[in-house]
């Protein structure tokens, strides 16, 4: 799906570039601000899986068993 989208962006911006020249700076600058906060949004992302998993691991792996301490055992 990634790829589609930039294919078609790149395309676009060859189509702009030949009809108005001056334009195609402002939109690469969007472009790169645009690339910029989805990697920032994935970082984000992939830190709370992180996290997540420490959670897990440690529910896992841990010292003591919280499950058997709930149920009375």
């Amino acid at each position: 799906m990634r790829d589609r989208a930039f294919d078609f962006v790149f395309k676009s911006l060859k189509i702009i570039q030949l009809k108005n020249p001056m334009q195609i700076e402002t939109i690469i600058e969007f472009l790169i601000l645009h690339v910029h906060a989805s990697l920032v949004n994935d970082s984000d992302n992939v830190n709370d899986m992180i996290k997540k998993l420490i959670a897990v691991a440690e529910l896992l792996y841990g010292k003591k068993d919280t499950l058997l301490e709930a149920s009375g055992y």
